[in-house]
């Protein structure tokens, strides 16, 4: 193999080893974020634990980009 094919070879091993650590690291965060998400009927329950920080999606108000400034 000459050597510069064997240094390209080694680039993409390299690039796909960082996409594939990089993915695996954001797939890892996301699945523990979904770990402190709460459904509202689930917060209303109260399946929610109090003394924790938690997440909910609280789909009854409008986000506030989206709020109508002459209300």
């Amino acid at each position: 193999m000459r050597p510069q094919r064997k240094k390209r070879l080694i680039f993409v091993f390299l690039i796909v080893l960082g996409i594939s650590a990089a993915a695996a690291l954001g797939l890892s965060a996301f699945q523990e974020n979904l770990l402190y998400f709460y459904t509202p009927s689930q917060v209303a329950e109260g399946a929610a634990p109090k003394g924790r920080a938690s997440a909910s999606a609280d789909w009854s108000r409008p986000a506030a980009s989206s709020a109508n400034p002459t209300d």
